[in-house]
């Protein structure tokens, strides 16, 4: 017995049985065998990795790319929207200028207040689509429901205001009840 079974720095023949030293034969070969096999194992171990590597840094790539295109079409978006605000923004403020101007003020008043109900306006919508396909229009379903809120009052008043403004009304209130 040489004494290599025992030695530590040779880790492999530290778990070769002691009977083959005794009997004066060397390592089998399926120790030897069980190191190239480990050794094939770390390699595929290895190429694995480097794999996984290769496609996790791809898949950043395009994670990235992704993202910065992401962000341009939002950007895009924002500067197109923000664009669209400031001419209704300054639409918006013109005519409000030209109301200003206006004698009436009723008139723009009237021009805030929506003269045609949201009901009306959809049932129209829906009868020229429906004339569209071809199909009958059903008068019937264009009538106002019974929970709608009868805003004509409140429109007579505004239009009969518009084209006659509220001083000349008051004055002509005014004479009747003096006489």
């Amino acid at each position: 017995m040489d004494g290599a079974a025992f030695d530590q720095s040779n880790a492999a023949l530290a778990y070769v049985p002691l009977f083959y030293f005794m009997l004066g034969s060397s390592v089998p070969t399926s120790f030897s065998m069980g190191r190239e096999f480990h050794a094939e194992y770390e390699r595929k171990i290895a190429e694995t990795a480097l794999e996984h590597e290769k496609v996790g840094e791809e898949n950043r790539e395009k994670a990235l790319a992704a993202m910065e295109q992401f962000k341009t079409e939002r950007q895009r978006l924002r500067d197109s929207k923000v664009l669209a605000n400031r001419t209704q923004e300054q639409a918006t403020v013109e005519k409000l200028t030209a109301d200003l101007t206006n004698e009436n003020p009723w008139e723009r008043v009237v021009s805030l207040v929506e003269l045609e109900s949201q009901k009306s306006k959809t049932a129209k919508r829906l009868a020229v689509e429906a004339k569209a396909r071809g199909e009958a229009v059903d008068n019937n379903k264009a009538a106002a429901d019974a929970d709608e809120v009868d805003l004509t009052r409140m429109k007579q008043l505004f239009l009969q205001l518009k084209a006659e403004p509220l001083d000349l009304t008051r004055a002509q209130a005014n004479g009747i009840a003096s006489h």
